[in-house]
């Protein structure tokens, strides 16, 4: 915005060429460097969507794109407003939630094959998220009536 301004400041001016041309060229910088770091947020994202969700860590993001974890952290939240490790508890609450309507695993069962190690861990990010335990969550999308 503070370039912008300048750059229109300069053109209703008889500043020189060199200096109009020097603003309009540091707004071209910024805004290369914006879609670079996007850029960045997406691949990320795509090697999370992509890979093996159970064994995606931020440790292994950070090796993959040769970036420290709080350079990532920054990069994927600026982006998407949300950490990678949210984003990837996300995608495996998801999947435990399609597992819930669609199977009738147990519910270690359906945290193992939605990526959780942990099947305390499992649960208490499914309840934070969904107000309701998984079993509780399930039994209420058995009752709900189907829309077709």
């Amino acid at each position: 915005k503070r370039l912008i301004d300048e750059l229109d400041r300069l053109s209703h001016t008889n500043a020189s060429l060199l200096r109009k041309s020097a603003v309009f060229f540091e707004i071209l910088l910024l805004l290369q460097q914006r879609e670079k770091r996007s850029g960045v947020a997406d691949s990320i994202a795509q090697f999370i969507n992509e890979g093996n969700i159970r064994e995606i860590t931020l440790e292994k993001i950070c090796n993959e794109f040769h970036f420290s974890k709080n350079h990532v952290i920054n990069i994927f939240k600026k982006e998407f407003g949300l950490t990678p490790v949210k984003y990837i508890n996300n995608l495996k609450l998801q999947r435990a939630k399609y597992l819930l309507e669609v199977t009738s695993d147990t519910l270690e069962s359906i945290a193992a094959n939605s990526g959780f190690n942990d099947y305390s861990h499992f649960y208490k990010l499914f309840y934070r998220e969904n107000g309701l335990s998984p079993a509780l969550w399930r039994s209420k999308k058995h009752t709900e009536p189907l829309h077709y």
